[in-house]
């Protein structure tokens, strides 16, 4: 199975590499520390004893033999076998092992000539054993041709001391206890290295959390490499910007929320400020007012009822807007067949008593968009409103295809156009009441321009207006046009 956790690889190479390298720093150790605690003796062929089995009978080499083994009795001695030129086992003082085939009798040609056959051990044990760990004492084995005709030879194999058995058994302790601390100190190290890069991140964790508490929302995690606590710090840095725009969001929405609470206030108390005064004129002066005045007071009062109506409307469809938990519905919206509507509703209560016309040039072809249909509703009535109230005579509604996925609707007038205050201010609220110039004095601080920015905002619309001009550069009217997603 393939790997593809960076951590895990990371740690596993890491642990891996420790433990080798002290495994291998051990074995050198321990090797460096026999060499010199315990230094090999060297080997010198015993050329003596051959010389001496010549002496006690040159001519019959099997009597000395078994003179040489009479003077080594009940002596710390070497075992001795007497070989022909065969290799045949002519004498013996000890019961041989295994009968071993020497190949090399021919090398030695002149008396006293010598081979290490090698060097042997009690019992088995592997080339690792003898030679890495030297778990047992090496015995070197001598063949010593002796001096006369027939050649004979003889096999020496030094004894083994007691100190040389007590050795074995320290050299398997040290080697185990050498091995042991290896590992032990290979894996503490391991751990440490890893325990080391924990405890690093973890403090990066918690400084960047106490930052947060804090209310520190700029601090991010340092992205460093791209292993499995990089995508995690990669992925919380992408969690708290959102939630960085989430509260910056909700700060300046309850900014505004109570900006707009502290004004609204005033506001509210000027039209109930303006009909108690009015109602008030009409109570006290009763008698001394002619029908004409008493007919003017009360068109002004209806007037601010009405305002004060429209304006209690609109507040709450404001404040509701911005509502940072509020969603709009997702439905699934006839765009031509809601315009069709807006303009009959439009009709019949604003164009009759202006004697003026609204002429759509769309088709009745179904174009469908996603949306809140009362949100969209409201946004076109207050346009087409508008847009009636300012024109002199015609308005016009058309649907335009910008390509396959995008359309805007345009809704123009042949009124005065907008000011230059509207067109940098258009979607904000005013601070005061105006007085509108025309002759029904109506009134407004722009809450209906505010209600259409905030509906194309929540439906991602794109809001543009502009003045339509002539070839002569003059103003023949207003535009203002609504781009939307239709499929």
């Amino acid at each position: 199975m393939k790997l593809k956790n960076t951590i895990i690889i990371k740690y596993y190479i890491l642990i891996v590499f420790t433990l080798l390298s002290f495994i291998t720093i051990g074995i050198g150790a321990y090797q460096y520390l026999i060499k010199n605690i315990f230094p090999e003796s060297a080997d010198t062929p015993p050329i003596f004893i051959a010389k001496t089995i010549d002496l006690l009978d040159r001519k019959d080499k099997l009597v000395a033999m078994k003179k040489f083994d009479k003077l080594k009795s009940g002596l710390l001695a070497p075992d001795m076998d007497l070989l022909d030129e065969n290799d045949t086992i002519l004498f013996s003082d000890h019961q041989p092992s295994e009968k071993e085939t020497l190949t090399d009798l021919h090398q030695l040609v002149k008396p006293y000539d010598y081979l290490q056959l090698g060097k042997t051990i009690n019992n088995k044990y592997d080339y690792f054993s003898r030679h890495l760990f030297k778990f047992r004492p090496r015995r070197p084995v001598y063949l010593v041709r002796l001096n006369g005709e027939p050649a004979r030879y003889v096999k020496i194999t030094p004894p083994e001391y007691l100190k040389e058995k007590h050795k074995s058994i320290i050299f398997f302790i040290f080697s185990i206890i050498t091995l042991l601390i290896s590992l032990f100190v290979g894996v503490a190290l391991a751990i440490f290295f890893i325990f080391i890069s924990i405890t690093k991140h973890n403090k990066i964790v918690n400084y960047v959390i106490s930052e947060l508490q804090k209310g520190n929302l700029k601090v991010r995690f340092p992205i460093q490499r791209m292993d499995e606590f990089g995508r995690a710090m990669l992925k919380f840095n992408h969690m708290v910007d959102e939630l960085e725009q989430l509260i910056l969001s909700s700060r300046h929405a309850e900014r505004v929320r109570i900006n707009l609470l502290q004004e609204l206030t005033h506001d509210l108390k000027t039209p109930i400020s303006s009909l108690k005064m009015l109602l008030e004129t009409l109570e006290t002066n009763e008698q001394s007012l002619d029908s004409f005045l008493k007919n003017e007071l009360l068109a002004l009062s209806r007037k601010e009822v009405e305002y004060f109506a429209r304006l209690v409307d609109d507040l709450l469809l404001i404040a509701q807007m911005t509502e940072p938990k509020y969603h709009i519905r997702q439905e699934v919206i006839d765009l031509p067949q809601l315009l069709i509507e807006n303009i009959n509703d439009t009709t019949y209560k604003e164009v009759h008593k202006n004697d003026k016309k609204i002429i759509k040039k769309f088709s009745d072809e179904s174009k469908f968009v996603r949306g809140d249909n009362h949100l969209l509703m409201r946004a076109f009535r207050n346009t087409l409103e508008n847009a009636v109230y300012h024109a002199r005579e015609v308005v016009s509604i058309d649907i335009k295809i910008i390509d396959t996925h995008r359309l805007k609707v345009v809704i123009e007038d042949d009124g005065k156009g907008f000011s230059n205050e509207i067109l940098k201010c258009f979607g904000e609220r005013s601070s005061t009441r105006k007085v509108s110039d025309k002759a029904d004095n109506r009134m407004s601080i722009g809450l209906g321009s505010v209600i259409i920015k905030t509906i194309c905002e929540l439906h991602s619309a794109k809001l543009n207006i502009k003045n339509n001009m002539n070839d002569a550069n003059q103003v023949i009217g207003a535009s203002l046009e609504i781009e939307l997603a239709y499929f």
